[in-house]
């Protein structure tokens, strides 16, 4: 790692070519084993404005929410293999899951309770208006636009100003910010602790918003199931994998052939040393943003106290003193950035007067 923020730039930009639905319509899928019925109610939808699709059975629903973005599922509550409730309960473990409201031909109210008690938008009783569903569904279709938007909104309010007057560092966040909207993939490197996550919440803001989900491979790596959930729930948006060095050669592959989402990789390791696929290397390297460690920019440390101070004190955070900054500027910092917040969360707890003192300091 160099004494510098370093940024490279190879190859063309790749183009993320999100979908979207109009104003008013909805992707739909219809689950139900009656084909007469679902093909009338599939072309009903379609007049209207929906992109539906239709499937018979349950095990049919499951494999098309994790292969599809849709918006509004309908499922009949009696499918051979999987009955409704069943697979209602599989789709609510999607990140951004669909509106689902659930069809039944025996209008029991036990399985509209359960229905609802298992996250149901809503019931609806065979045989039903044409109207009546289409009504349903754009209403659903809402509902699941608003929780998008909510989930955007709480990823933006996140805390995610980065604190730096360290030129190469300025720069390299303008030119992410300036990429952003046109890249299909980026890569942030730094040791723990040097804002990589914030770095990749600022590209994500900066292409244009959509869900931010995060894909953190474990030690026993990722199910095709769990992947397959990921991708569909940030297909408009933005996929970041924390710790790409942990990514096996199977979910590589996977990343590497998929258009959508954008895929911003964040690791410990430069790129030189990350053991990538061919394809997903040569997509994360168009833009390759190098973090420094905070030791290397003990001029950013006072800014990023009274930063710090001002978010952990409440209403009124204390004062930091001269002598308390300039203790904190000769500090070698080995932990970077989140070494700085808790040894100032700890002086804020200490500072029962209003103002924090080198006494204040839990420093070695």
């Amino acid at each position: 790692m160099t004494d510098a923020a370093t940024v490279r730039r190879v190859a063309a930009p790749v183009t993320d070519a999100a979908s979207s639905t109009d104003a008013g319509s909805a992707r739909v899928l219809i689950a139900d084993d009656e084909k007469h019925l679902a093909v009338l109610l599939e072309h009903f939808l379609a007049g209207r404005g929906h992109t539906v699709q239709v499937v018979h059975d349950g095990r049919a629903a499951l494999a098309a929410l994790a292969a599809g973005a849709f918006d509004v599922a309908l499922l009949d509550v009696q499918m051979p293999g999987l009955d409704g409730l069943a697979v209602l309960r599989a789709a609510r473990e999607l990140p951004l899951p669909p509106q689902v409201v659930v069809m039944t031909g025996n209008g029991t109210v036990d399985t509209a309770i359960a229905a609802m008690q298992a996250g149901a938008y809503d019931y609806v009783a065979k045989p039903y208006r044409m109207a009546e569903v289409d009504l349903l569904v754009r209403r659903a279709a809402e509902r699941r636009r608003l929780e998008c938007e909510r989930v955007a909104a709480e990823s933006a309010r996140g805390d995610d100003t980065f604190i730096t007057i360290y030129a190469p560092l300025r720069g390299a966040l303008d030119l992410v910010e300036r990429s952003a909207p046109s890249l299909g993939g980026m890569l942030v490197v730094g040791e723990p602790g040097t804002g990589r996550t914030l770095v990749a919440r600022r590209a994500h803001r900066a292409a244009g918003g959509g869900p931010l989900v995060e894909l953190e491979p474990g030690a026993d790596d990722l199910t095709r199931a769990t992947l397959a959930r990921r991708l569909v729930a940030a297909h408009d948006g933005t996929l970041h994998v924390r710790g790409a060095e942990r990514l096996s050669a199977r979910v590589q592959r996977t990343l590497a052939e998929t258009s959508a989402p954008r895929i911003v990789a964040s690791s410990a390791r430069p790129i030189d040393a990350l053991a990538l696929e061919p394809a997903l290397r040569e997509r994360l390297s168009t833009l390759v943003v190098e973090l420094p460690p905070l030791r290397d920019r003990a001029g950013d440390v006072p800014a990023l106290a009274e930063h710090f101070v001002r978010h952990l004190g409440g209403a009124s955070p204390p004062v930091v003193t001269e002598a308390a900054l300039a203790r904190l500027e000769r500090h070698a910092w080995p932990g970077n950035v989140a070494e700085l917040r808790l040894v100032l969360e700890g002086a804020v707890a200490r500072a029962t007067q209003g103002v924090v003192e080198p006494a204040h300091l839990a420093l070695t």
